[in-house]
């Protein structure tokens, strides 16, 4: 829900709302209207907020927000919305837009590996489940700072993972932006900036900066916030209603919307205003087809209504319909809505609940009523199913797992990773027995790790049985491995561990098998007794940075320092350039470059493209390759600009529009080939060749070349230093141009 009326008044105040202060009308919880009311009703009367035309770029968003109950105002009736927005309000919202509040409400611990500032304990449950979505990661939570102002970047970095899009931010980490300001963006958040913006989530400024070490402003959040709530059908709101309108009475303000394939009938408040583009419109301008997005009261009437693009895609659209049928192994789920059966493929980390309890994808029955979740590429990323179970009615069930968290003080719980693989808390009472091999035991005294078996009910633990078992980690060298043991070398001693089908093996951070590791390689083995866990190792393979002199058909050279090494390239050899998958035949000289290689032969490539500027004239061009050749001091010089982007006077334009004579400033990458053109005309020498005085055109020989020029009607000449006609100019004659905005406007001679 958009407002979680369980959330405690700690958590709402976090974002600037005070329940018992936010001065409710009480038509709001009638259902009337009282006398003498606009006959336009709009947003700003659902709003008591007293500062909000103190920014009226973000006044529509600010009440949009403000009504929908996503960022609400103070209990002094104001929205404060110059102040900044800190992270954890900003990880707050990016859990409320997608749906994820309530899990955050229910949870009680911090992410195991959570290093930053005191966290308030209402709030421990929204870091621990942005940690557990990726909106944070393990180096986030290491210097997490929660009531630090977040910076754009950062707020553009939360909102990207969680809409799903973190492998395409990975993929332009290393896009040269067009913001002015692009070398402020920090390394790391290249990807996110430009994942960001191509939303149109949040844009550059008119001046073409992005501004993102900016603190962001809660007015600001609200446009970021409003233009994320059209693009996804979050369900966080109970009372909201999206539909195609099939009827309208518009003398009783009465609409039958399509949802879900069903017909429904809605009455709105009378006078009630059209919200459209920014914009209001009246009701009487709706149609039949229209689809519309609606905000109902606590009695059911539209208190709010906007009308919606067809065409306007979502990034997470709702489904609702009945289950007909699961394929647990291929992780598909098809359900009828109306008459419209959809397919839809199960994401391995979707959010699974059946009758409000976590569960698994084969939980999910035939014939649940289901609410379905799903991003823009059709893949489901959560479920909520409710239907008859056998066995709802048991008091107790077993559970068995290890310990993944322990939370003590004023809330105490344990938190589980249960065999089938999921994590879950339960909450440990004063009732709760606690045993540690077979002893009566304190919370405090179990630890993670440990192997245990709960009774319990809800999620409530009645019975915790742990049992202690010597586990840790060892570092050292592979001395010896086969199928189902390893010895590793920790210093001058040697220890011996059994692997399993559960062991998990990793080899330079991918998933391996036993068969991939080998003698002498660095390894971390995480043992339980004597079992081998988890083992990471890392390939014998050597790396080397440097630059690519020299790409041969299947090799390279690499100029590494003072020495050239040559390294064969196969099909196994991966290779990536600015950060994108590329083949090895995309490699160019100069380029900088990171090889991983084993022997001779190159294991992995990462090449980035090295760009300088050059400066200089004009002096040929080619049309048939599209090459120029520009004059810089004493030197010239041929480049490709085919795949560059040129500008005339500032203005886009094309190869042909170059000309001999033009001052020019190119981005060479890697110094074969320009990545921009920048190219304007001040003056030209040369001898004339023709004079067009109907098309106003003049041709001059200029560097062993013709190049024609166009002239201004009211262009001077000025012979022998006295002024002259364009007729008193003959072939032959040596002239110079001098231009302006690329066209002639005197010519001496």
């Amino acid at each position: 829900m958009k407002r979680l009326m369980a959330i405690t008044l700690a958590v709402v105040m976090v974002l600037g709302v005070a329940a018992t202060g936010y001065a409710a009308p009480n038509w709001k919880t009638d259902g009337g209207l009282p006398p003498g009311i606009q006959k336009q009703l709009t947003l700003a009367f659902f709003t008591s907020l007293k500062d909000l035309d103190d920014v009226p770029w973000a006044k529509n968003s600010m009440e949009k927000m403000a009504v929908k109950g996503i960022i609400k105002g103070y209990e002094d009736l104001t929205f404060k919305p110059n102040r900044s927005v800190t992270k954890l309000e900003a990880i707050v919202l990016a859990l409320r837009i997608m749906g994820w509040e309530d899990k955050a409400v229910k949870t009680n611990v911090l992410p195991a590996k959570y290093k930053g500032s005191k966290v308030d304990q209402w709030a421990v449950g929204y870091i621990k489940v942005a940690y557990d979505k990726g909106i944070l990661d393990e180096v986030d939570i290491l210097d997490f700072n929660p009531n630090e102002a977040a910076k754009r970047w950062e707020v553009a970095k939360y909102f990207v993972r969680a809409l799903g899009y973190e492998e395409e931010a990975q993929d332009h980490m290393k896009d040269r932006l067009k913001f002015k300001d692009y070398p402020a963006i920090p390394v790391g958040a290249v990807g996110y900036v430009y994942v960001i913006n191509d939303l149109g989530l949040m844009v550059g400024n008119a001046d073409g900066t992005f501004n993102p070490n900016k603190a962001v402003s809660r007015a600001e959040m609200a446009v970021l916030m409003d233009r994320i709530d059209g693009k996804v059908d979050s369900d966080v709101d109970e009372n909201e209603v999206e539909g195609k309108i099939v009827d309208i009475d518009y003398d009783d303000y009465e609409l039958t919307l399509e949802v879900d394939g069903e017909e429904e009938d809605y009455e709105a408040l009378e006078g009630i205003a059209v919200y459209y583009n920014g914009s209001y419109i009246s009701f009487d301008k709706l149609k039949e087809g229209n689809i519309v997005q609606v905000l109902l009261d606590s009695q059911g009437k539209i208190m709010f209504i906007e009308l919606k693009d067809k065409t306007e895609d979502k990034l997470v659209s709702d489904y609702r319909g009945e289950v007909k049928a699961i394929d647990a192994d291929d992780r598909e789920i098809t359900i009828k809505s109306g008459t419209a059966i959809f397919i839809f493929v199960v994401k391995s980390d979707a959010d699974i609940e059946v009758n409000g309890e976590d569960a698994d994808l084969e939980d999910v029955l035939e014939g649940d009523y289901v609410k379905l979740k799903v991003d823009d590429r059709n893949r489901v990323i959560k479920i909520q199913a409710e239907g008859e179970r056998k066995g709802d009615d048991a008091a107790a069930e077993e559970v068995s797992g290890t310990i993944y968290a322990i939370t003590t003080g004023s809330v105490r719980g344990i938190t589980i990773r249960l065999d089938s693989g999921r994590i879950k808390t339960y909450n440990i009472t004063s009732n709760t027995e606690i045993f540690l091999d077979g002893e009566d035991a304190a919370l405090s005294e179990l630890e993670t790790g440990m192997k245990v078996v709960l009774e319990v009910e809800g999620n409530d633990a009645l019975v915790v049985e742990a049992e202690t078992e010597a586990s840790g980690q060892v570092e050292g060298v592979i001395y010896r491995v086969n199928d189902d043991t390893i010895r590793v070398k920790v210093g001058s001693s040697y220890k011996t561990y059994t692997i399993d089908d559960d062991t998990v093996i990793l080899l330079d951070g991918e998933e391996s098998d036993v068969g991939d590791l080998m003698v002498d390689m660095n390894v971390k083995v995480r043992y339980r007794a004597e079992l081998a866990v988890k083992i990471e190792a890392e390939s014998l393979a050597s790396e080397a940075e440097g630059v690519i002199s020299e790409v041969g058909r299947n090799s390279i050279k690499v100029k590494v320092g003072s020495t050239t090494k040559t390294l064969t390239i196969n099909s196994g050899t991966k290779v990536y350039i600015d950060g994108k998958a590329a083949a090895a035949g995309d490699l160019k000289v100069n380029m900088e470059v990171r090889v991983k290689f084993r022997a001779e032969l190159a294991l992995e490539i990462r090449a980035s493209s090295v760009y300088t500027e050059v400066e200089g004239v004009i002096t040929g061009k080619n049309a048939s390759d599209s090459t120029i050749t520009v004059k810089v001091g004493s030197r010239t010089r041929t480049y490709g600009v085919g795949g560059a982007e040129i500008y005339v006077e500032g203005v886009r334009a094309r190869f042909s529009s170059l000309k001999l004579g033009m001052d020019v400033k190119l981005e060479i990458a890697n110094g074969t080939s320009a990545v921009r053109v920048d190219a304007e005309l001040d003056s030209v020498e040369g001898e004339v060749v023709s004079v067009d005085t109907d098309d106003m055109e003049i041709t001059l020989e200029v560097y062993g070349s013709t190049e024609v020029y166009g002239l201004d009607d009211g262009v001077e000449v000025e012979l022998d230093g006295e002024d002259a006609e364009l007729e008193d100019i003959e072939t032959g004659d040596d002239v110079e141009l001098l231009f302006e905005d690329g066209v002639v406007v005197k010519i001496r001679g």
